[in-house]
């Protein structure tokens, strides 16, 4: 194992615990590549685990939790999670979902902040009636109706200097949506030949499988030689066993395709009728109802992205609550949802924000800009994840919300941006959806193979930036709940700073080099991926320090 690594040990900082037992930070390097190990993947703590301890470059959390966590006290941090809908009775979540103290059920809004019986949380995309958007146009589609009767029929000659760049993005709104057109056009086709293939299929093998539960066996017992009309619906149905394929699944694709094209891209379809309000009016602020737990068959991801969070708090549900905020319907985010939702979980006392989501166009970002200054001014961390298109955000980086204006400049110092790491200490070690980037991304995070909690009492394994975000937030809480005396950038610069550190080459392809290798610690401005124990004993000596400046 030595000749993989390189640790460097600090005594800049150590934790004490009662006997006096100091804890040293470990600052660690690691040079090689360690050989995979067999069935990681099928253990879901892997994440927890340790990479001098265990070789997996995991959170080191355990090692944590079982050292200098030991009878220390922690208080309670509040998490919010801007995201879909939640499953806030899943037993995953009992116990963690926040319940604001200052309301209750009575149709009356108590605490006087202008949501009636926001007991759990708010919900920006539904009316009074807890009727709830469930399909939303694209941003590229808002903005072409935003600023069609300003720029239609004219040409770049014909515009003022001052609209120039409005111009430039919406003709570049016009193209995406018209290859966008193409290709959505061309995939409902397909699903329908899929769909009626399928549905023929069952229709003519019914006989053989009354009960509609399709093997192999019998399948290849049908004499297609002498029913030769039967032979393409055998294939059919053996492809449906293959694929694992249900009913529900190729109706829910079908379904999906039809309002991707009716819907999501289509300029005369506006839900922002069902809610009620005037999306371009940042005061038109008080609307949406209290329904964040609605459509959560539909809308998983916000319980998945939860129960990551919550399942580093497993033994102490005390330690921290999730607020809901649901913004993010199928389709893209209003900005002045997101920027509302940022505000209202800083007024209600959140310490870390989680955004697993995002777009590629945005009409007003600056609200959301403005909302994440808000968040800043009042200590609050927000964590973003950075996304699942293995970009190069140096490069190809459109995505929103950002802690930047448009010339690259950071605007705060309480934003992170996460991307995923495996549990391959080797060229893997960077997730193969992940996107990267040397000087946008903050920091890496485990996001692959994890457990997560989907609806009603199930799990499935996962993966994505939106997990790694996640794990981010857990970390950012479990810091805060010991030192609460941190600032949000502080705690912002402990996690990138007291991460591992790998320096070896990592699979990176591109277009134009499906071979592509870059050093790992190339990939992010940490070059990091975050640790729980070292972040805990830079948290201690950087507590210490405000504490002796303040007094």
């Amino acid at each position: 194992m030595n000749r993989h690594l390189i640790i460097l040990l600090s005594f800049f900082s150590l934790f004490h615990c009662k006997k006096s037992t100091q804890f040293e930070y470990r600052k660690i390097k690691i040079s090689e590549s360690i050989p995979r190990i067999d069935n990681v993947e099928s253990d879901s703590n892997w994440l927890y685990k340790d990479i001098i301890d265990d070789s997996i470059p995991g959170l080191s959390f355990f090692k944590a939790k079982n050292t200098i966590l030991k009878n220390k006290k922690a208080e309670e941090v509040i998490v919010a999670v801007i995201d879909s809908k939640f499953d806030i009775n899943h037993e995953a979540l009992k116990g963690f979902i926040w319940e604001n103290p200052n309301e209750t059920l009575n149709y009356k809004d108590d605490d006087g902040n202008g949501f009636v019986d926001d007991i759990y949380g708010w919900n920006f995309i539904g009316n009074a009636e807890s009727e709830n958007v469930i399909y939303a146009n694209y941003e590229y589609v808002r903005l072409i109706r935003y600023y069609e009767g300003r720029f239609n029929d004219i040409s770049i000659d014909d515009i003022n200097t001052t609209d120039t760049t409005a111009f430039n993005i919406f003709l570049k709104a016009k193209n995406k949506l018209s290859s966008e057109l193409v290709v959505a056009k061309k995939r409902l086709e397909y699903s329908n030949k899929l769909r009626k293939k399928y549905f023929d299929a069952k229709k003519a093998l019914h006989s053989y499988f009354p009960d509609f539960k399709y093997t192999y066996d019998v399948l290849n017992k049908i004499d297609t030689t002498r029913y030769k009309g039967l032979a393409p619906h055998v294939k059919e149905i053996a492809e449906v066993i293959k694929w694992k394929e249900t009913d529900e699944m190729i109706v829910s694709v079908n379904s999906f395709y039809k309002n991707k094209l009716n819907k999501l891209l289509n300029i005369d379809f506006n839900e922002r009728t069902l809610v009620g309000d005037n999306p371009y009016d940042l005061n038109d602020s008080i609307y949406g109802n209290n329904n964040i737990h609605s459509l959560v068959k539909r809308f998983d991801h916000g319980t998945r992205v939860s129960s990551i969070i919550a399942d580093l708090f497993k033994n102490d549900n005390k330690q921290v609550k999730l607020l809901p905020i649901s913004t993010s319907p199928t389709g893209n985010y209003h900005d002045k949802d997101l920027a509302l939702a940022i505000r209202y979980a800083v007024n209600n006392g959140s310490k870390v924000i989680n955004m697993s989501f995002e777009k590629h166009f945005s009409i007003h970002n600056e609200w959301v800009l403005d909302a994440i200054k808000y968040a800043e001014k009042k200590n609050v961390l927000i964590v973003k994840a950075s996304g699942n298109s293995n970009l190069n955000l140096v490069h190809d980086n459109d995505g929103y919300p950002r802690d930047y204006i448009d010339n690259g400049e950071e605007i705060v110092d309480n934003f992170l941006l996460v991307s995923a790491s495996s549990y391959q200490a080797n060229e893997n070690l960077k997730v193969g959806f992940s996107n990267y980037g040397k000087k946008i991304v903050d920091v890496f995070a485990p996001g692959q193979d994890l457990q997560t909690a989907i609806p009603y009492n199930k799990y499935r394994s996962d993966g994505g930036t939106s997990l790694s975000a996640a794990v981010t937030s857990g970390l950012a809480a479990l810091i805060f709940s010991y030192y609460p005396n941190l600032t949000a950038s502080q705690v912002k610069h402990i996690i990138m700073d007291s991460g591992v550190e790998y320096t070896f080459p990592v699979k990176t392809p591109t277009k134009e080099d499906k071979n592509k290798m870059t050093p790992f610690n190339e990939l992010s401005k940490s070059g990091k991926i975050v640790n729980a124990y070292n972040a805990l004993i830079m948290a201690d000596s950087v507590s210490k320090s405000n504490k002796r400046k303040r007094d």
